[in-house]
C-alpha cells in the first residue's frame, strides 16, 4: 500500500470508474464491491516520477542549449 496507485473498476457493461483503494491487513490493497464479476485495473503513477521526469527534461534541454551556445561561439 504505497501512494501513487490508481484503481479503475469495470463492472458488467458499465463504464470504468475510479475507486479508492483501501488498506487491508496492514500492507495489502483492497476494494469494497458488490458480489459479481469485476475487472480491477491498478495503475502506478507516482507524483515523484512525473516531477523527476520534468526536472530531468529541463536539465537536458538546458545542457543542450548551453552546448549549442558554446559550440556556436567557438566556431565564429
Amino acid at each position: 500500500f504505497y501512494p501513487g496507485w490508481l484503481l479503475q473498476v469495470k463492472s458488467g457493461k458499465h463504464k470504468p470508474r475510479e475507486m479508492p483503494s483501501l488498506k487491508t491487513n496492514e500492507w495489502l490493497r483492497g476494494v469494497e464491491l458488490r458480489a459479481g464479476r469485476h475487472n480491477l485495473v491498478y495503475t502506478y503513477r507516482p507524483t515523484s516520477l512525473i516531477c523527476g521526469a520534468v526536472v530531468s527534461g529541463v536539465a537536458w534541454l538546458s545542457a543542450l542549449l548551453m552546448l549549442a551556445i558554446w559550440f556556436r561561439g567557438k566556431h565564429r
